[in-house]
């Protein structure tokens, strides 16, 4: 879900509130997003990007716009939820392998539908914007990717595929991924330990939610584990 840019880093949020008695649209862009705000509603937008601009508001009869930089990203919360639609586990998955297909060779392995399902419904269970939830996400991507990698041959674009997954799965709830240096990232991705490879998501993940929901990521004190696998069916795109 998010990338981050090599300039420094700086969040910038913004909160909107509808103090009248009329409908207000916000309108983000340029991610061309939409957002009803019913009057005394507000919705808050974190954004992130490089320290080299700001966002920009214009003001209309009935609509507001929202406009982020170049190279910045942003996210939604409203009444403590991320209210821009994310993309389910299994569509990360799918997503990512279409985009690495040409660069990344399959094994016999199949892919762990069940543990792609089992990763949707513990993240399902936990899903307003805490510290817990934060911190769910960071186990269970750990967890997929762990149990992803038998289905791709080793290689530094198989690495960056698992990665990508990682990366916007820890999205969904308001997190962002650093990239470490490749030698860490391979390691931790394809080591056999999910425990190692959390700690590493860990170290690099970043909350940009409003600071009343931000809080550091930290070790759980029950760690998930994975679930058993029932049946092996693989979710290539069809």
């Amino acid at each position: 879900m998010f990338d981050l840019p090599k300039r420094k880093l700086v969040q910038k949020p913004l909160r909107v509130h509808n103090p009248s008695e009329l409908v207000l649209i916000v309108c983000l862009e340029p991610w061309a997003e939409r957002y009803r705000l019913e009057s005394n509603e507000s919705i808050e937008f974190v954004f992130v990007g490089p320290d080299v601009d700001c966002p920009e508001v214009i003001p209309y009869s009935d609509e507001l716009m929202i406009y982020g930089w170049e190279g910045s990203d942003v996210i939604a919360v409203q009444n403590g939820r991320l209210v821009a639609r994310q993309p389910t586990v299994d569509e990360i998955v799918r997503q990512e392998m279409e985009i690495a297909k040409e660069r990344v060779k399959r094994t016999d392995k199949k892919l762990p539908d069940d543990q792609i399902a089992w990763v949707q419904q513990t993240l399902d269970a936990e899903s307003e914007l805490t510290q817990d939830a934060q911190e769910l996400a960071c186990e269970l991507a750990a967890v997929l990717a762990i149990e992803l990698a038998p289905s791709f041959m080793r290689s530094n674009a198989a690495t960056e595929l698992l990665w990508n997954v990682v990366s916007r799965l820890i999205g969904t709830r308001g997190l962002l991924l650093g990239a470490p240096d490749p030698e860490t990232k391979e390691a931790a991705v394809w080591g056999e330990h999910p425990g190692v490879l959390a700690e590493a998501i860990r170290r690099q993940a970043i909350s940009v939610l409003p600071r009343r929901f931000a809080r550091s990521i930290r070790k759980r004190r029950n760690p998930i584990k994975p679930r058993p696998s029932e049946s092996e069916s693989d979710p290539t795109p069809r």
